[in-house]
C-alpha cells in the first residue's frame, strides 16, 4: 500500500509535470470524403471538427488551467464538388471529425495530432453508420523559392 507522504507526492508531481504539456497550434489539413462503394466524391458533406484536451482533472480542484486550450477549438467546413475541404485541425490534441450530409446521417471520426502530423484518418477510413469514407492528410508548407 502506497504510505500517506508517497501518495502526496505522486499527486504533486501530477499536478507540476501537467504545467508543462504542449502547447496547440493550428495544423492546416485537407478532408477528403468519397461514397464508401462506388468512391464517387461527396459534394456539400458538412465538417465538424473539435480539438480536445489531454485528461486533466477539474479546472476548479486544481485552481488555473495546466494545459493550453486546443488551438482551434473548434472548427467547421463543407466539401467542395470534388469531395474535398481544406480545413485547421488543433495540433498536439485529439480531434473529433463529424461528417454529416443533408440525408440526415451522421458519423464521427477520432483523430490524433502531433505538433504537424494528424493520424486517424490518413488513409481512406470508413465512417462509421454513413457509406462515405474519409481521408485527412496535414497540408505541407509550399517550398520557398529564393529570388535573387
Amino acid at each position: 500500500m502506497i504510505s500517506m507522504r508517497r501518495g502526496l507526492w505522486l499527486i504533486a508531481v501530477a499536478l507540476c509535470s501537467g504545467g508543462c504539456l504542449p502547447g496547440s497550434q493550428p495544423i492546416p489539413a485537407t478532408v477528403k470524403v468519397r461514397h464508401v462503394t462506388t468512391h464517387v466524391p461527396v459534394p456539400a458533406a458538412r465538417l465538424w471538427l473539435s480539438g480536445g484536451r489531454p485528461f486533466m482533472p477539474p479546472r476548479e480542484v486544481i485552481g488555473p488551467p495546466v494545459s493550453p486550450w486546443p488551438n482551434p477549438q473548434y472548427s467547421q467546413a463543407v466539401t467542395d464538388a470534388n469531395g474535398v475541404s481544406h480545413v485547421q485541425i488543433a495540433g498536439n490534441r485529439p480531434n473529433w471529425l463529424t461528417v454529416a450530409t443533408d440525408g440526415g446521417c451522421s458519423g464521427i471520426l477520432l483523430l490524433r495530432a502531433t505538433n504537424d502530423e494528424i493520424y486517424g484518418a490518413t488513409t481512406w477510413t470508413a465512417v462509421e453508420g454513413m457509406p462515405y469514407e474519409v481521408r485527412v492528410e496535414a497540408e505541407k508548407p509550399a517550398a520557398r523559392i529564393n529570388v535573387p
